[in-house]
This record gives C-alpha cells, sequence and structure tokens, in this order.
C-alpha cells in the first residue's frame, strides 16, 4: 500500500520478538508537549480530536544494530538514521497523536510492535483547512516509510499503548529513501 510522497508499506519481514519496547528507564531523546498550529486546525474542524503528549526515547544498541540489518547497505552509505522508540499512551477515546510535521526528521521507517487498530493519516492544506490525503492502519510486524515532512496524525486505540520502533533520516529525503527500498 502506497500514498505517493506520503507513506509507502515496506517489503521488509523483521523478527518482533526480544526487542525492549518498555521506555521505562530509557533516556528521552524528545518530549512533543506542544499544540502545533496543524492539531489546533484539528481541533476546530474534527468532533471528538484530543491531542496527548509523547516523548521519543534512545532505545538499547543491540536493538538498533538488530534492526539497521534489514536495511540495504547502499541506503545506509548515504546516511546511517539514529533509532527511537515511541510508546503513546491513550487518555480516552477521543487520543490522537496530534497532527504535526516532524520538526527533527525528514522521514522515518517505522517498525510496527503492539498495534492495536490505529490509524495514521496524512493532510494537506487548503485555505486553512486539512484536507486528508490518505490513511493506513499498521499492523504488529509490518514497517512502513513515511514523510515527516509532511502533515500526519495518528488515531490512538484507547486503552492500548502503541509501541513502535523507527529510524530517523535527519538529512535524507522521503524521496531518496524510498527509492533504496
Amino acid at each position: 500500500m502506497e500514498c505517493k510522497g506520503y507513506f509507502r508499506k515496506l517489503d521488509i519481514k523483521f523478527d518482533t520478538d526480544g526487542y525492549t519496547l518498555d521506555c521505562a528507564g530509557l533516556d528521552v531523546i524528545h518530549v512533543y508537549d506542544k499544540t502545533t498550529k496543524y492539531a489546533q486546525r484539528a481541533m476546530r474542524q474534527y468532533k471528538d480530536y484530543g491531542d496527548v503528549p509523547v516523548t521519543t526515547y534512545r532505545p538499547l544498541q543491540e536493538d538498533e544494530s538488530r534492526l539497521l540489518q534489514y536495511l540495504p547497505k547502499d541506503l545506509l552509505d548515504i546516511e546511517v538514521p539514529e533509532l527511537w522508540a515511541m510508546n503513546i499512551t491513550p487518555v480516552d477515546d477521543k487520543s490522537y497523536l496530534p497532527a504535526h510535521k516532524d520538526g527533527t526528521r525528514l522521514c522515518s521507517i517505522n517498525f510496527y510492535f503492539d498495534t492495536h487498530g490505529e490509524v495514521t493519516s496524512y493532510y494537506r492544506t487548503n485555505a486553512n483547512i486539512l484536507e486528508r490525503v490518505g490513511s493506513f492502519c499498521a499492523n504488529h510486524g509490518e514497517a512502513w516509510l513515511l514523510n515527516s515532512d509532511e502533515i500526519h496524525d495518528v488515531k490512538l486505540s484507547n486503552p492500548h499503548i502503541r509501541k513502535s520502533l523507527g529510524f530517523s533520516f535527519k538529512n535524507t529525503p522521503y524521496e531518496v529513501v524510498s527509492r533504496y527500498l
């Protein structure tokens, strides 16, 4: 499945056992606790849209080494991405990882471990209105390439914690990374 320029399901089969997915005790990379202008638009446009703060963590080195093996050497010659871990906890049935563009990366490869029907949606703006351009629901054991430089959000599934590991490409854009995968 693909929404050209926004996201693409990858043909990567990875072992899902033995990763450290509980972020308690891991070092914090970044705390996202401010409501973005895109989230403010979404809250005005959509009924039952509530944002939750999110923190990314630095996973264990052995987890990073295990996942790097799934990426092509030619891609790693361009940029070796940084691995991050995320546990997103909804507070109620209206909980979203709010609409945003990632300010710390251009794209990411997300590896999904503990999913419960969460939906990731991408948007473009048209006269200050968010227009949905595509959505997907990742399943346990799937890997997806995401354009983090485009507006996106995630509808969470209360009361389940969404757990994922992802590679951040800070200097290599989505289109370039996509060509190698």
